[in-house]
């Protein structure tokens, strides 16, 4: 790779304060490790003076590799919050106990019991990251809980670990800097990656441990704010530090000159107020294929891209050069049965897959059980629900069933038929239980859909979808994911439908991960693909009602600078303000439009470049 006056200027840096914003595609990575690499050989630094920071172990693994080619073993590459482990252990304090979620939702159901324990540690890891205690003034964050909710959880938690002696992620960081601060430590040279992603506590260890030092990052990729990370530390860089000196790499080597052109005319009005904002530059000079397309709902959006995918694999495209990005995980829902069904492989992370969603796992587990009453997984699916009647049911019974099954060599649902019980409600959620499912299996003349609607009315599972998630607008979308699941029966064959929906392994390839991806936006950054569908975009949804413009601006930006050759951008209705502004280079307010008119008009258009 030629080396450009911009990365030769990073390269041979000495010492000083420096800020480098590297814009998409700049080759940040490699003019770190050629940094590194000049301090070395050239200016004969000792390796074990130089730390590089990233924040991820994919990234720490890949500079690590890099620096290894080159013959560098010894330079310390770590995230914040290995470097604070290995702070720590010099301390002889191990802090790799955590606490098991289960025992912290047993204690926070005793505050509320339809607690949904996630998103709570969310919350108590997003307070903490801003440096927050039990005891302060929260951090302003949208929740469905109360303040005095929150408080007595966040309490209890670090109680509990405490007693426990266990720790979290945010104690790690918390713990080094109160031993940095009572035992200062520098590295002399210290370079940090991705610094548009910090957070409060970040910072802090920053400014404690560097002598001279070199931030990297791109403030139009700030995209973490739900972490607690905050852009105005790069944003204000100069003034966190007196004679601290702003460079740039802005020539992008990724992209083909449309689509790094039409990016920066989207992303520049956010950053008018900032003095040191610079637009990136096309290495390339041809241009690749933008196209735009609008659909009425998201079923013929998916039938639309999943032919599209097919057409390009047909013509010679390795489906791992595509990707199919999105902003919230339940975009690909519709894609994700529609690839499947036409026999497409693709990859999608095992946590965000449609059929791995607890209500669709779980209404799964009652077909597969109803099927067959034997099939010990679909029992532990619906066990796993936590739905009644079996909600109240103890892990220490499951535990019985396991050993009575081996013991017995029978299933779990035969064992579960005959235990024995001291306590009435146990044997009434039992008797509930199997009734339910014998009533059910006797409805063998009803179709797939119907069998459906009876088990989430047998079941209540409606009211288990609100108990479980407080917040209506995921509730309704939860609601929405049974209905999609229902879209793709094709006959009432219930055995087909099992196995067509249990063929992931053909289809997901998890092993070497080869496929078309499926991801969200937050997991594509710093990843790249010759093709690019961006689907799901709709004005409340992307740019999502809940985040601020700014951040979702910044969101739709990474999304459109992962494309190499070709980008295609999917809107559900009409005139996006996103899809308008990047298009036309002008902000427009979407409009309302009626779907059936809409359908006259459109039935998926499409715009080109």
């Amino acid at each position: 790779m030629e080396i450009n006056k911009q990365q030769k200027e990073v390269i041979n840096l000495n010492e000083g304060i420096y800020c480098v914003s590297a814009g998409a595609g700049s080759g940040k990575t490699f003019s770190l490790v050629q940094h590194i690499i000049h301090l070395v050989n050239d200016l004969n630094i000792p390796q074990s003076d130089i730390l590089l920071i990233s924040f991820t172990r994919a990234a720490v693994n890949n500079l690590k590799k890099k620096l290894e080619e080159n013959f560098i073993y010894d330079v310390s590459v770590h995230t914040f919050h290995s470097l604070s482990a290995k702070i720590l252990s010099e301390y002889g304090l191990n802090v790799s106990k955590t606490l098991p979620v289960w025992k912290i939702q047993k204690e926070f159901e005793k505050i509320n019991s339809n607690v949904e324990t996630e998103k709570i540690l969310s919350w108590i890891g997003f307070q903490k990251n801003h440096g927050k205690t039990p005891k302060d003034k929260f951090y302003p964050i949208e929740t469905d809980y109360t303040e005095t909710e929150l408080r007595a959880m966040f309490k209890l938690y670090e109680n509990l670990k405490e007693k426990e002696n266990c720790y979290d992620f945010e104690d790690w960081i918390i713990l080094a800097l109160e031993k940095l601060k009572k035992h200062p430590r520098k590295w002399k040279y210290v370079m940090a990656d991705e610094v548009q992603d910090s957070n409060d506590l970040n910072i802090e260890m920053i400014k404690l441990i560097s002598k001279n030092l070199i931030c990297v990052g791109d403030v139009r990729q700030a995209i973490y704010s739900f972490r607690g990370s905050s852009p105005q530390f790069f944003l204000n860089f100069d003034k966190e530090f007196n004679g601290a000196k702003i460079l740039h790499l802005d020539i992008n080597y990724r992209s083909k000159k449309n689509i790094v052109d039409k990016s920066n005319k989207f992303i520049k009005p956010y950053f008018k107020d900032y003095k040191y904002y610079s637009d990136s530059i096309a290495n390339f000079k041809d241009n690749g294929e933008i196209k735009y397309f609008s659909f009425v709902n998201k079923l013929e959006e998916s039938e639309k891209i999943s032919n599209l995918i097919k057409e390009k694999i047909t013509k010679g495209e390795d489906p791992n050069n595509i990707a199919v990005l999105y902003r919230l995980n339940d975009d690909s829902s519709y894609l994700e049965c529609v690839l499947r069904r036409d026999k497409i492989p693709y990859y999608i992370e095992n946590d965000s897959s449609f059929f791995k969603r607890k209500e669709i796992a779980g209404i799964m587990g009652y077909l597969r059980l109803i099927q067959n009453s034997k099939d010990d997984g679909a029992f532990l699916d619906v066990w796993n629900l936590r739905n009644i009647p079996l909600k109240y049911m103890s892990g220490t019974i499951l535990s019985d069933i396991r050993k009575q099954s081996v013991k017995e060599n029978k299933s779990y649902f035969e064992i579960f038929k005959k235990m024995d019980f001291n306590k009435m409600f146990q044997i009434r959620s039992r008797n509930d239980f199997i009734k339910s499912i014998e009533k059910l299996k006797h409805k063998n003349k009803v179709s797939i859909k119907q069998l459906i609607d009876d088990i989430v009315k047998e079941f209540n599972l409606y009211q288990w979808i609100k108990e479980k998630y407080p917040n209506k607008d995921e509730q309704e979308e939860r609601k929405g994911s049974i209905d999609v699941l229902k879209s793709f029966i094709v006959n009432d064959d219930l055995q087909f439908f099992i196995d067509f929906v249990q063929t992931s392994n053909m289809n997901i390839k998890k092993k070497d991960k080869d496929g078309v991806k499926l991801m969200s936006i937050h997991r594509s950054k710093g990843l790249e693909w010759k093709s690019v569908f961006v689907i799901g975009i709709q004005d409340t949804r992307f740019p999502n009602a809940r985040n601020g413009l700014n951040e979702e601006a910044r969101l739709f930006y990474v999304a459109t600078t992962r494309a190499i050759e070709n980008l295609y951008l999917s809107e559900i209705g009409r005139n996006n303000s996103f899809i308008c502004q990047y298009r036309d280079g002008v902000g427009l307010q979407s409009r309302a439009v009626d779907k059936k008119q809409f359908k006259k008009e459109l039935s998926s258009t499409t715009y080109g470049n």
